[in-house]
């Protein structure tokens, strides 16, 4: 939630940086969800690509033994 509050802070600002989450937020807000479903669905993506590229080393350093 601190980052998705942060985002927002810097939207009203004028500082925030082009992301997924600027622009989320600019196109329709919260979508009819709570605050902690669209910080969760804003990160998501992020977790998926830790978790592949975790498993990809977790194979190829049992390969390589």
């Amino acid at each position: 939630m601190t980052y998705l509050n942060d985002v927002r802070q810097c939207n009203k600002v004028g500082t925030a940086k082009g992301c997924i989450a600027t622009y989320s937020l600019l196109r329709g807000g919260n979508q009819g969800m709570t605050n902690i479903k669209v910080a969760y669905a804003l990160s998501t993506p992020f977790s998926a690509g830790v978790d592949t590229v975790c498993r990809l080393l977790i194979g190829y350093c049992g390969a390589v033994n």
